[in-house]
């Protein structure tokens, strides 16, 4: 019998606190067993993220993600065979919580699309392209989350890509900078720049104005409009769930308070959150 190796589950969440600060702090409540499951989850998703994010040689990218999808294709066939640690516990757990073969190809389409990405046109090109890099990722979340005939509702898979969208977005609003700056990246729907006049020249002069702030901030009203429809859905956890995840989506919406804090001024702030606010995030949603 294939069983999850607790060793690499040590390793898989050694990843998460790493590389994802925010998203470790968020899950680190969750009873030991979903957290473990969570980091798994994470590992999977970080290791082709880095492959495109943090290299620049486009064939180089195309090339090591091509040998990593060929690399999980065979450990979901047998996980045992897998020389990877991250790809053998994802191909076990994936299967045992009903995260599809599909969910995990949506994904990584949405990777092999990086590689050649194009700014997306309008609303409706960005929820397309954050579906496969964050919207499946809230529903495969949610599988791992709660039993499958309630995960798998319309409703619910369709509240867990919203909160995916909505997560993703502020990562987004929070990165603009250094997505320019390092890969030449405009994730903001160009229509909406258009409507403010923003235009390339803002992002390479660092543009400060009133037609960048207004677009930042339709952005961000935005975002929280989907915070807000996502979350209505929370009761379906159970309690010891439902404040954890309410407690993920305040760490997330305090970066749209730092960006209006900081006058929309992306470009000379870096937005973190402290251990201070981390612990007063934590408090307020526990006892509201």
């Amino acid at each position: 019998m294939t069983v999850i190796r607790p060793i690499n589950i040590a390793y898989a969440q050694q990843i998460m606190r790493e590389r994802g600060p925010t998203y470790a702090s968020a899950v680190r409540f969750f009873p030991a067993s979903v957290r473990a499951r969570v980091g798994i989850l994470y590992a999977f998703l970080r290791e082709p993220d880095d492959i495109v994010d943090e290299l620049t040689d486009t064939d180089l990218i195309q090339q090591k993600l091509a040998r990593w999808i060929e690399d999980w294709t065979l450990a979901w066939k047998n996980p045992d065979a897998a020389l990877n640690p991250v790809l053998r516990e994802s191909a076990i757990c994936f299967q045992q919580y009903g995260i599809t073969w599909t969910d995990s190809q949506v994904f990584l389409e949405a990777m092999k699309h990086d590689t050649n990405f194009v700014q997306p046109k309008n609303l409706v090109e960005l929820q397309s392209y954050m579906y496969g890099s964050a919207g499946v990722v809230g529903q495969m979340m949610v599988k791992l989350l709660l039993p499958t005939k309630i995960a798998e509702s319309k409703k619910n898979m369709a509240a867990a890509a919203l909160l995916g969208d909505a997560m993703q977005l502020t990562n987004f609003l929070r990165d603009i900078a250094s997505d320019y700056a390092d890969r030449q990246r405009i994730y903001l729907p160009l229509d909406v720049l258009n409507k403010h006049g923003v235009t390339t020249a803002h992002f390479a002069d660092q543009t400060n104005d009133q037609p960048w702030k207004s677009a930042l901030a339709e952005l961000i009203t935005l975002t929280r409009t989907w915070f807000v429809s996502s979350e209505k859905s929370l009761n379906v956890f159970p309690w010891y769930l439902r404040w954890q995840i309410r407690y993920a989506c305040q760490l997330y919406k305090h970066y749209l308070t730092q960006i209006e804090a900081s006058d929309y001024n992306v470009w000379d702030t870096k937005y973190r959150l402290n251990r201070v606010q981390k612990i007063r995030l934590l408090f307020s949603t526990f006892f509201s």
